[in-house]
């Protein structure tokens, strides 16, 4: 049976907007090439945090909801990311 996941990250807001779509490839490429299969996805887009972290106020924040038929394959996923 397979089990919905979602992935959920914040990237730094000082990254050039090619290195931020760079990395949402990567996760998504970690996601797919462990078998998961994307239901839906959502970019990064710029965002205001409710409180700092690091210092930083904002943060390039996106998900990623997809389907794996195990947890050996989810902790594939969780190494890589």
């Amino acid at each position: 049976m397979k089990t919905v996941y979602e992935l959920a990250f914040h990237l730094n807001p000082d990254l050039e907007e090619t290195q931020v779509q760079q990395l949402y490839q990567t996760i998504e490429n970690y996601v797919t090439s462990a078998g998961g299969i994307v239901s839906f996805k959502k970019e990064p887009e710029k965002t205001r945090l409710s409180y700092p972290v690091k210092h930083k106020q904002q943060s390039y924040f996106g998900y990623i909801h997809f389907n794996l038929e195990s947890k050996e394959e989810l902790a594939n996923i969780d190494e890589q990311v």
